[in-house]
């Protein structure tokens, strides 16, 4: 469907429709001042960014170092691939 390069140059609004169209949440975290959400698109994970007690998206960005997908390893729930 479309690259990371790409979809990080999309502006902002286009990349909310494009997530909000395709994209399959997985989980929220917080981080400092801002929730993130992780979302997957056809093999590319997603950070959207807002401030805490707010829904504005601030900040869209494709995942380029798989090592950040480590900080939502601990949230995930597992449990229902092993029923």
């Amino acid at each position: 469907m479309i690259d990371a390069l790409t979809y990080n140059s999309l502006p902002i609004d286009e990349k909310v429709e494009i997530l909000w169209r395709y994209g399959q949440y997985i989980e929220t975290i917080s981080e400092k001042k801002y929730d993130v959400s992780l979302y997957g698109i056809d093999g590319l994970y997603i950070e959207v960014f807002y401030p805490a007690n707010s829904n504005n998206v601030t900040d869209i960005r494709v995942i380029e170092d798989q090592s950040r997908l480590d900080r939502y390893a601990l949230t995930v729930d597992l449990d229902h691939l092993f029923i």
